[in-house]
C-alpha cells in the first residue's frame, strides 16, 4: 500500500509514512504530521522527529492537517516541546484540549500561525 501523502507539496522531503500518517519536511525547518498519531505509530513518531532535531535549530511542527492523535501521540509531542526541541503550531482546539485534560501544556505552542 503506498502511504498517504495528503498536503506535501513537491519541495517537502517525506521523513516517514505508514498507512495512517505522513511526517514531512520543509527546509524552513518546517516537520509537518499528516494523519493520525496513536500507539501504534507513536515510537516511530518519535524516532523521526529525533533524527529531524539534529541540528540546533528548534523544529517547528505543523499540526493544523493531523485528523487523529491519542493520549500517547500527545504525550510524545509534549516531551519534545518541553525539552525544547519543538515548537507546535496550528494547533487545533481539541488538541489544546486534550493537552489540557492531561495536564500537559505543549510549551510554546502556537494556534494562530499559518
Amino acid at each position: 500500500m503506498i502511504p498517504r501523502q495528503r498536503g506535501a507539496s513537491s519541495r517537502e522531503a517525506v521523513l516517514y509514512a505508514d498507512h495512517q500518517l505522513s511526517i514531512t519536511y520543509v527546509p524552513s525547518p518546517l516537520i509537518r504530521l499528516i494523519g493520525e498519531i496513536d500507539v501504534t505509530n507513536r515510537a516511530a513518531v518519535a524516532r523521526t522527529l529525533i533524527q529531524a532535531c539534529r541540528s540546533d535549530e528548534q523544529l517547528i511542527v505543523d499540526v493544523r492537517l493531523l485528523e487523529f492523535i491519542d493520549t500517547s501521540g500527545v504525550c510524545v509531542l509534549d516531551n519534545f516541546c518541553r525539552e525544547g526541541w519543538i515548537r507546535l503550531v496550528n494547533v487545533q482546539p481539541q488538541l489544546h484540549r486534550l493537552g489540557s485534560i492531561l495536564r500537559l501544556t505543549f510549551k510554546g505552542a502556537d494556534a494562530d500561525r499559518p
